[in-house]
């Protein structure tokens, strides 16, 4: 019973002494907040994000614009390929039915000789 008490004792110690915060750091944040040229760099930063934000939203027409462009061309390209997929297709097709008439035919003429 002891050495479960104790255990248990000896592994608690430290979670506890590791979960306290250290308020130095907090301090330490707040006083470089407070100072006015990391005000300034803030507000530059600031300044700079929304800058960006406002030329990225301005070119999102223009590439909008291109990729519908480049989805039509595509589109147009695929279909253009399925085509003459397909016609190969009917053309193998149109050749083996004539292969089969062909051969058909012959038979016939085999057993009427024969």
């Amino acid at each position: 019973m002891r050495r479960i008490v104790f255990a248990t004792a000896f592994i608690m110690a430290p979670l506890l002494f590791l979960a306290q915060s250290n308020s130095s750091k907090n301090r330490e944040t707040r006083i470089s907040i407070n100072d006015s040229a990391a005000k300034k760099m803030i507000q530059y930063k600031d300044s700079v994000v929304e800058e960006l934000k406002k030329t990225e939203t301005s070119f999102i027409p223009i590439v909008n614009n291109n990729n519908y462009e480049a989805i039509i061309e595509l589109q147009k390209r695929n279909r253009e390929k399925q085509k003459k997929a397909a016609f190969i297709r009917i053309g193998i097709g149109v050749f083996f039915l004539m292969l089969l008439v062909y051969s058909l035919l012959r038979r016939k003429k085999k057993a009427n000789n024969a």
